[in-house]
């Protein structure tokens, strides 16, 4: 090879290391402020959760306190006995999120009145109507499916199913776009007087399940399907629960106030001089119509929605939510309205991310500019020690090709939507993997280099036990933890060099006995020392291996060590946290009989 040849080969070569130079800080830059995004939009999202928190309580309460006022009002008001002037007062009596109602001397329901529903169509749909139906429920998948959707839209407003259902809005609820926002209100508005009660319902259901459906014509569309044509029957329904079912009958005595708060109502009645009673009740379509008049969060970013059932509420998969009961059955569920609202929200630190990003990109390419004479001198990095490295090694390659095999899997799309959250676990799982051992081996060097100090404030020794204990159930939540401890036991201690060194102790056992569950966590005092063992009942420990089990890269030598990947270092440290706190750790164990690893320290330095 030529002098010329080598003399490329190494401008290239520090050309490269040039460019790596320019770049590092650049990229460090840019995960740096990747992080702090991240972290705001965290931020972000616990705040819109607690958001969301506060104004599904705060609905509640509003509800609560519009009842007791109306209550307050219906007790406190002389009510007329002429029909008219009855319904009036009782307008200015109720809730807005409640019905007014009437019942006869004989328990008749007379107000809301019932009110007949048209059953005749306003058309007639063309006769093709049924076959295009039923075209359209056969080719969903079909190219030609979106065209014969729009036939039928333009066609069809007036076909009606063999069942006697109104077909149109579910074909336009179907694939409902903004666009098609008015057109759905105006139908709703001319057709909705024509459903069967259970019809209104479920489409009202189907609407509310809209998020692209909002603003004026949302209003429209739940305005038209919660009209009084309906509330006959629905404040019928709920009126026969076991707590009203007394203002549907005389008895020997008649209370001047019937009250009920029963799984799906909450109602008032009074008795007025003819034998009526009057008064107001809350069940849900009285809810759902409050909502479509107006009453919600206040802000547009928010939807409100009404759960009828805990089920319904668990079936919703909506990321941010919130419910607060009015009754056992029926809730004021708070949601984001757009799920767009956070990338909104962080839309702004972006572009200082971005402008920050090319600024680091310029001053790392001057900084490295005046670096690169220096760069010939200097072409090896120090190595790490290689007996650490072999120690540890296999520690860390475990989790990492796991992480680069499932990142691979992802970036590929080779992953089915159903296996995506299970791929997602374990991602996870392998990167908390991977930061306990880099936090143990972190812990080791301090230790090593003699900089292992604490610092001890008084505290309830119940916390750090919790934390770790609850730490450990999210990583084995199939391995039990029993904890017996009492809550207001106080010691001087460190907390977090504490929490270390039971972490280390519930992971060893999970290591090395995963069969001897429960786990038992027990701490108490003795004789002014605070004792905490950690306590399995696996196959227990060699006595050849518990005189020098806490040494430093020390294992066991029977086959279940040999099995199990470990670098010898977690005991190594909770015996070094003993130490700190002037106490000493130590274990007693026989084979088959399981393990106790004991911590003991003073409860005070003094």
């Amino acid at each position: 090879m030529s002098s010329d040849t080598r003399a490329i080969g190494e401008t290239m070569r520090d050309w490269l290391r040039f460019t790596v130079i320019a770049l590092t800080p650049a990229l460090a830059m840019g995960w740096i402020g990747l992080r702090a995004l991240q972290g705001q939009e965290d931020a972000t999202r616990r705040e819109i959760q607690v958001t969301i928190e506060a104004m599904a309580k705060r609905m509640v309460m509003e509800s609560q306190t519009m009842t007791r006022a109306g209550s307050n009002r219906l007790r406190d008001s002389s009510l007329p006995t002429d029909p008219v002037l009855l319904e009036n007062a009782l307008r200015s009596i109720t809730p807005a999120i409640a019905d007014a109602v009437v019942l006869s001397s004989e328990g008749e329901l007379l107000i809301p009145a019932r009110k007949a529903i048209t059953s005749e169509p306003k058309g007639i749909a063309p006769p093709r109507c049924g076959t295009m139906a039923d075209e359209l429920a056969r080719s969903r998948s079909s190219p030609s499916h979106g065209g014969l959707r729009d036939d039928f839209m333009h066609q069809c407003q007036e076909y009606r199913s063999v069942t006697g259902r109104w077909v149109w809005p579910l074909i336009a609820m179907e694939s409902f776009t903004p666009e098609h926002a008015d057109g759905l209100a105006s139908w709703m508005e001319s057709h909705a007087s024509s459903m069967r009660p259970s019809e209104r319902e479920a489409t009202m259901r189907a609407s509310l399940a809209l998020p692209t459906l909002t603003g004026p014509a949302r209003k429209r569309v739940l305005t038209a399907l919660s009209a009084d044509s309906t509330n006959h029957e629905a404040v019928r329904a709920v009126l026969p629960d076991p707590n009203p079912r007394p203002v549907l009958h005389d008895g020997a005595t008649t209370p001047e106030i019937i009250e009920w708060n029963s799984d799906a109502s909450i109602g008032y009645l009074k008795t007025i001089s003819t034998g009526m009673r009057a008064g107001f009740v809350i069940h849900a379509a009285s809810v759902r119509r409050a909502m479509a008049h107006g009453w919600s969060t206040g802000s547009a970013d928010y939807r409100v929605d009404l759960i009828e059932t805990p089920a319904e509420m668990d079936r919703d998969t909506t990321p941010f939510k919130s419910v607060s009961w009015i009754t056992p059955s029926l809730g004021v569920q708070v949601s984001l309205a757009d799920p767009l609202l956070i990338d909104r929200r962080t839309s702004r630190a972006r572009i200082v991310l971005a402008g920050v990003g090319v600024g680091a990109m310029v001053v790392a390419f001057v900084l490295a500019a005046f670096l690169f004479a220096r760069m010939r001198a200097a072409r090896k990095l120090s190595s790490l020690r290689a007996g650490f490295v072999s120690t540890v090694s296999h520690e860390l390659r475990t989790p990492l090709a796991s992480l680069r095999m499932l990142s691979e899997l992802l970036e590929e799309n080779r992953v089915p939507e159903d296996e995506k959250a299970e791929v997602h676990a374990a991602l996870s799982r392998e990167a908390k993997r991977l930061g306990e051992t880099v936090d143990r081996l972190l812990g080791f060097s301090r230790m090593s280099a003699g900089r292992y100090s604490i610092v001890r404030k008084e505290g309830l020794v119940f916390e750090p036990i919790h934390q770790s204990v609850m730490a450990f159930r999210d990583r084995h939540p199939d391995l039990a933890v029993e904890v017996e401890v009492e809550r207001d036991m106080k010691a001087q201690f460190d907390d977090n060099h504490l929490r270390l060194a039971l972490d280390n102790l519930l992971e060893n056992a999970a290591k090395y006995a995963p069969s001897g569950t429960p786990y038992r966590v027990v701490a108490r005092e003795q004789n002014a020392w605070i004792v905490i063992d950690v306590i399995d009942r696996g196959p227990g420990i060699r006595r050849s291996d518990v005189k020098r089990i806490f040494e430093p890269f020390v294992r066991g030598d029977d086959r279940l060590s040999s099995a199990v990947q470990g670098s010898g270092i977690g005991l190594s440290l909770v015996r070094q946290v003993a130490q700190a706190h002037h106490g000493h750790a130590e274990v007693m164990s026989e084979p088959g009989k399981g393990a106790t690893f004991r911590i003991r320290f003073p409860r005070s330095e003094s």
